[in-house]
């Protein structure tokens, strides 16, 4: 899965990145700032239009979902190179300073850090019935404090809408990259 491809190019409009770890406040945070017609991507999201059925943070996960969401965010973030009206807000976890760079000198705009402390994160996600998200937020917290993070490398072939060469997306994922393309 090419979780940062290199063919992105910069957002066309204005975009923000929000960084954070689980239960930080990211997608609250774009809630109150984007406006309608804003483009939001969001990889929790877009599981949850893939599978209405998949709540985050409540199970292991399922890699088959994510590959297909992860190629669906990355047909997003390549279409803002194209979008001529609106805002963008892109949601990532990105613990590193590292991977937050990366993704701003790809995609262009800027980055907002949600940070609110490992104990703040966890307890939001003991409250909200997701244990773990708070394992989630460790994990964040200890990458961010290594600050170790390389582009991930792919050697299967990666098409220019983000999916594996040598797979072949059916019709449902036609119809379904078409309904989450703005």
């Amino acid at each position: 899965m090419d979780t940062h491809p290199n063919y992105l190019k910069k957002s066309n409009i204005p975009l923000t990145i929000v960084c954070g770890p689980p239960c930080s406040g990211k997608t609250t945070y774009v809630k109150s700032m984007a406006h309608k017609g804003d483009v939001v991507i969001d990889l929790d999201a877009i599981q949850k239009k893939l599978n209405p059925a998949f709540r985050v943070w409540t199970e292991i996960i399922n890699t088959k979902l994510l590959h297909r969401a992860i190629g669906y965010r990355n047909l997003l973030l390549a279409g803002l190179a194209k979008r001529s009206s609106g805002c963008a807000w892109f949601i990532v976890g990105a613990p590193t300073q590292r991977e937050r760079t990366w993704w701003q000198h790809k995609l262009g705009g800027e980055v907002v850090l949600l940070n609110p402390g490992a104990e703040e994160c966890k307890r939001r996600a003991y409250a909200r019935g997701t244990p773990l998200a708070a394992h989630g937020a460790s994990t964040w917290y200890a990458k961010a404090e290594d600050n170790y993070w390389v582009v991930p490398t792919h050697k299967r072939p990666i098409r220019m809408d983000g999916w594996f060469a040598d797979e072949d997306s059916d019709e449902v994922d036609v119809v379904l990259a078409h309904a989450l393309a703005p």
